[in-house]
């Protein structure tokens, strides 16, 4: 009996400590509270989970699913592939604010990013069903370190965002960096994609989301909490 209870506790601390590990690993904006079901494979939001826990988890979906695209060489093409999770991981932290955010104002800019967002999606799937896998590459070995750089940034600034536990709050400092990094990822497209249609798509994200990201700071500034004073 003693060597099962020492069988147990060590089995317990390998756990933690492994849980520990790839929370540590995992670089991304942690939950405030308890009950994280950040494993899930597709977000799913629902008032059964918390805000933060919700935002954690759009928002580590995301990361993964940029993380696992296939990498083409093509400008383009590397643009799209990685662009579409980016997007989804904007409606889905769109669709969190919605749950739990209490201001207006921030709960229309939410229903607008959906609303574009969601379309710009289904550009970006039927505009890459349409190419081919032999598309000649273009400065792919220039594009790509641009795209690492930019999503790099987003991921740091997302973590470091000064958040307080206000869904409406929270929704608006996560959400910044994170149009942030579309509007770089689509500035270096600009500078090596050579596709009309992708071309038009980035010059129109970056002007929709420098809009929405001044809309945000705008907010952020008449909604000072205590907290972030």
């Amino acid at each position: 009996m003693k060597i099962l209870h020492m069988l147990k506790v060590f089995l317990t601390v390998f756990l933690l400590v492994s849980i520990t590990a790839l929370l540590t690993a995992a670089d991304i904006p942690r939950p405030h509270g308890k009950g994280d079901r950040a494993a899930h494979d597709t977000f799913t939001p629902g008032t059964d989970r918390p805000f933060d826990t919700l935002m954690y988890d759009a928002v580590r979906i995301m990361h993964r699913d940029m993380g696992a695209v296939k990498k083409y060489g093509d400008p383009d093409l590397d643009f799209v592939s990685l662009m579409i999770p980016h997007h989804q991981g904007a409606v889905d932290m769109a669709r969190v604010v919605l749950l739990y955010g209490k201001d207006r104002e921030l709960g229309n800019l939410a229903q607008r990013i959906i609303a574009s967002q969601v379309t710009e999606i289904r550009i970006m799937k039927e505009w890459k069903a349409r190419q081919t896998l032999a598309r000649q590459a273009v400065s792919g070995e220039a594009f790509y370190p641009l795209l690492e750089k930019a999503h790099a940034a987003m991921h740091r600034n997302m973590e470091n965002a000064p958040r307080t536990g206000d869904p409406d709050h929270d929704f608006a400092v996560l959400m910044i960096p994170h149009h942030q990094g579309a509007v770089d990822m689509a500035k270096a497209l600009l500078l090596h994609g050579k596709d009309p249609e992708m071309r038009t798509l980035a010059q129109q994200m970056i002007t929709e989301q420098q809009y929405e990201i001044d809309l945000m700071q705008s907010w952020l500034k008449t909604h000072q909490l205590p907290e972030t004073k």
